[in-house]
């Protein structure tokens, strides 16, 4: 099972989905750049999905402090990132688009497995 990245989840099964409370951004920075740095190490295809307030600089930025290359891993396309705005649009949310979206990624990579932080 691959390692989670996240204090006290240290293993999770490949299709587990998990959900994470936190109370302040920088605790959503670091949870996030832990639990894809993770997955970045076992070569799993990375998706992250900023939300408002937050940039792509800034989840560039976090990676960098957790010691990861961030373009570089954008340029080999092991790691994506996108605004929620990018990523669900503006309006209504629409499950469809969004689970097309994320299925179009890995069809472009070589990776087997892909974890999601969105």
């Amino acid at each position: 099972m691959p390692a989670s990245g996240i204090h006290n989840i240290h293993e999770i099964p490949l299709g587990s989905h998990l959900c994470v409370f936190y109370g302040r951004l920088m605790e959503f920075l670091h949870l996030s750049a832990s639990f894809l740095k993770a997955g970045l190490a076992s070569h799993e295809f990375c998706v992250w999905v900023v939300p408002p307030p937050l940039t792509i600089t800034v989840a560039l930025d976090e990676l960098s402090y957790h010691g990861l290359d961030g373009p570089a891993l954008q340029a080999t396309k092991q790691l994506y990132i996108s605004s929620t705005e990018d990523w669900y649009g503006v309006g209504t949310f629409d499950v469809d688009d969004s689970l097309d979206r994320l299925a179009d990624l890995p069809a472009r990579l070589t990776s087997v497995a892909m974890r999601v932080f969105a």
